[in-house]
């Protein structure tokens, strides 16, 4: 599991334009199984690790990375969802990220994959091409 998030870590910061090292803001692994356990939680969760992000005044291209891999958390946990009132949750949360993001077609492709887990399809979503953030 931690080869999984190392990987999609670089793949979506592999967008940036410049190669820098992130500090990262939230623990995505625990943040996944948070979600999991307790989708109506994990709203709450996702907005303080957002007012974490937003108050560290990171560059855009480094706050849609965490963005992208706080969104793919997320997803993973509505895979993981058996439930429509999970489902509905989680991808509430997902529109919370999508309104943070500064890049536009990273938003839009939150709040789509948003809609799909909405209407219970997130295991049809590819974790690891989902988010990534364009150059800033």
């Amino acid at each position: 599991m931690r080869k999984f998030w190392l990987i999609l870590t670089v793949s979506i910061f592999a967008a940036g334009t410049k190669p820098q090292a992130q500090t990262s803001f939230f623990d995505a692994e625990q943040l996944a199984a948070e979600c999991s356990a307790s989708p109506a939680s994990c709203q709450t969760h996702v907005a303080n690790v957002l007012a974490t992000l937003l108050s560290a005044s990171l560059p855009a291209n480094q706050l849609n990375t965490q963005l992208g891999v706080l969104a793919s958390s997320v997803l993973h946990a509505a895979q993981a969802t058996t439930t429509p009132t999970a489902a509905r949750a989680l991808a509430s949360t997902l529109q919370d990220i999508a309104a943070a993001s500064s890049d536009m077609a990273q938003a839009n492709a939150i709040r789509i994959v948003a809609s799909n887990v909405a209407k219970g399809q997130a295991k049809n979503i590819d974790v690891m091409t989902a988010f990534a953030a364009s150059p800033a």
